[in-house]
C-alpha cells in the first residue's frame, strides 16, 4: 500500500487512505450526493440545469478546485467548523439537507471530528485569517484566470462564425 501511494504521490496524484472497504470511489459518491441534489433541484422546477452548472463552474467548483467541503467550511466561521456548525446547521443547513435526505442528521460528535481534522490538516483556530487571505488570492487568481479564458473563447468562437460564413 505505501509503495503504491509513494508512487501516486511521485505523479502528482493525491491519494486517499479508505478507512474501510465500500462500494464506489469516494470522488464518485460525492458526485453523486451533488447530482442527487442538482437532480432534484431540477426536477422540482427550482432551477434549469445551464444554471446549476453555473453554480458549479462558477461558485463551488472554483473553490474545490483547491479546498474541499469542510475547509471550505472551516474558513466560513471565525472559529472553524464548531462555530460554523453550532451557527448554521439547525437554522440553515438542517431544514434543506431535510428535504434532500430526510434521513440525514448533522451531529456534534461528527462535526467535531471534522473540526478537529480541519484545526490538524488546514488551519488552527488562531491561524485562520491568514487561511481565509489565502483562499481569498485564490479565488482572485482563478476568477482572472477564467477571464482570460473567455476572451479566448469568445475570441475563438468569433473565428469560428468567420470560417462557416467565408468571411
Amino acid at each position: 500500500m505505501e509503495k503504491t501511494k509513494a508512487i501516486m504521490l511521485q505523479i502528482g496524484m493525491s491519494p486517499l487512505e479508505m478507512k474501510k472497504e465500500i462500494d464506489g470511489f469516494v470522488v464518485n459518491r460525492l458526485q453523486y450526493g451533488l447530482l442527487h441534489a442538482a437532480y432534484q433541484l431540477v426536477e422540482q422546477g427550482i432551477a434549469s440545469p445551464s444554471d446549476i452548472d453555473k453554480a458549479v463552474k462558477d461558485g463551488l467548483g472554483l473553490r474545490w478546485s483547491f479546498m474541499g467541503p469542510f475547509e471550505t467550511i472551516h474558513l466560513n466561521a471565525p472559529k472553524g467548523v464548531d462555530d460554523y456548525c453550532q451557527r448554521y446547521v439547525s437554522a440553515c443547513i438542517q431544514p434543506v439537507m431535510r428535504q434532500i435526505d430526510n434521513n440525514l442528521t448533522w451531529n456534534s460528535d461528527t462535526w467535531n471530528v471534522i473540526h478537529q481534522d480541519m484545526v490538524a490538516h488546514s488551519s488552527s483556530v488562531d491561524k485562520l485569517p491568514e487561511r481565509c487571505r489565502w483562499r481569498d488570492q485564490r479565488l482572485m487568481d482563478l476568477a482572472k484566470l477564467k477571464q482570460q479564458w473567455n476572451a479566448h473563447d469568445a475570441e475563438a468562437h468569433q473565428d469560428m462564425k468567420k470560417d462557416e460564413t467565408g468571411q
